[in-house]
């Protein structure tokens, strides 16, 4: 569980250093910050898998990632309106089963964006009782 608790120092470096990117790129306007949140949304997926490079070149990784990506991933969140209404409606617990759904096929994104496959998840899980 706490097996990436080492770059935790990275990641919350990365957080600040997005947060202020985002803020500075909405204060010419709001779609401009709404691109710069789709440009660095992959960050925290590279550091992840990447736990030794830098909080800049994460962000770089990114960028390049989503070039060409951002209207993909800007669907795939559109898709997901229906659901989060239908957990306004239930006071907000439907959210527990949403968030990492939406999780789930974020990180499902940035394995198609990157390269990797599901035959890399299947090989570093643990294996299956007979």
């Amino acid at each position: 569980m706490f097996s990436r608790f080492n770059c935790f120092g990275k990641a919350i470096g990365l957080s600040i250093v997005i947060g202020i990117k985002i803020w500075l790129w909405s204060l010419l306007f709001i779609i401009p910050g709404i691109i710069a949140w789709y440009r660095h949304s992959m960050a925290f997926y590279v550091m992840a898998e990447h736990p030794e490079i830098g909080v800049i070149d994460a962000i770089e990784e990114s960028k390049r990632l989503m070039a060409g990506n951002k209207a993909s991933l800007f669907i795939l969140s559109l898709s997901f309106i229906g659901w989060r209404l239908l957990c306004i409606l239930t006071c907000g617990v439907g959210f527990v089963f949403l968030i990492p759904y939406t999780n789930a096929a974020t990180a499902a994104f940035y394995l198609r964006v990157s390269g990797g496959g599901a035959d890399e998840i299947l090989e570093a899980l643990p294996p299956t009782l007979p």
